[in-house]
């Protein structure tokens, strides 16, 4: 958990690759993810699927963010969370919740892989996958 510790913008660097069962920013400052490692999101040992969620703030993850299991992604209301590092969705689901905002800002790797969004909430950027990206509105 990233939380209210810090009082001005914060780099978190990643010396190596790390695997977590989910982030949770909370923090009107900003937490910026990057370095040399990726970020892999993973079930835990109870199978339950990795969650990102972004309760307050705008936060970024600048390394790339490989998905291991279906994850979802949930930004409150007037949150934002930046992907500027690559996305590999690895044939897994992204399903974003919440009425805040998301945006994708590199390349998209589907692996057979899809996004699912909220009529709520916005998604923005500019990514790019070199195939169409299926995404569900909900």
């Amino acid at each position: 958990m990233f939380g209210s510790v810090i009082s001005t913008t914060r780099p978190i660097f990643l010396e190596s690759d790390i695997t977590l069962g989910g982030i949770i920013l909370d923090n009107n400052q900003t937490y910026a993810l990057g370095g040399l490692g990726e970020i892999n999101l993973a079930a835990d040992s109870l199978l339950n699927d990795p969650t990102v969620d972004v309760l307050q703030g705008s936060h970024e993850i600048q390394t790339l963010l490989n998905l291991l299991a279906d994850t979802t992604i949930d930004i409150a209301t007037g949150a934002v969370l930046s992907l500027n590092g690559a996305l590999d969705l690895n044939g897994f689901t992204l399903t974003m919740t919440g009425g805040g905002t998301l945006l994708i800002n590199n390349h998209i790797t589907t692996d057979g892989g899809s996004i699912i969004l909220p009529l709520v909430g916005a998604i923005g950027g500019d990514g790019y996958a070199a195939y169409a990206v299926p995404c569900l509105l909900y």
